[in-house]
């Protein structure tokens, strides 16, 4: 959000796209960042409009910076960035109700003498209730259990 701030014969204020080009020194990974980033352009009505050099265009921080929450996910789709993971069946996996689950079969058959064995039967769970055949592999039930196996072993 920044405050109506005039350029040339524009003014800018509230929610403004941005280049990108213009903020990225205060992103970089390989060296220091910069604090500030100063915005040379702003949108028009058909392409980006050039603040001219005599002005000192917008001082802005990473605190000023948002991203919509649909750019970012057209973002994140486009180039496999990440996978959301919703609890809803048929939309990623349904991990309160695996928890559920768990709960109920120690609840039943007491702690099993090894990890692998819960592991095991929780895979199995996920196969025969998976709408779209979709299962998580081993290692990621056995990092969901870990933490909950660890702390039933070191009661017991």
């Amino acid at each position: 959000m920044i405050p109506p701030t005039g350029f040339s014969d524009s003014t800018l204020s509230d929610l403004v796209v941005i280049a990108p080009g213009d903020v990225l020194p205060m992103f970089r990974r390989w060296s220091e960042s910069a604090a500030v980033g100063v915005v040379r352009r702003a949108p028009g009505s058909r392409d980006w409009q050039h603040i001219p050099a005599a002005e000192p265009g917008l001082s802005v921080t990473r605190d000023d910076l948002m991203l919509l929450a649909d750019t970012m996910a057209r973002f994140e789709e486009e180039y496999g960035m990440f996978r959301r993971v919703g609890t809803s069946p048929g939309r990623g996996h349904d991990w309160e109700s695996f928890y559920a689950e768990m709960i109920l079969r120690l609840f039943q058959g007491g702690l099993p003498e090894k990890q692998a064995d819960l592991v095991g039967d929780m895979q199995d769970w996920f196969v025969a209730n998976s709408l779209d055949g979709d299962v998580p592999d081993e290692s990621t039930i056995r990092k969901r259990i870990s933490p909950i196996w660890r702390k039933l072993r070191a009661d017991a």
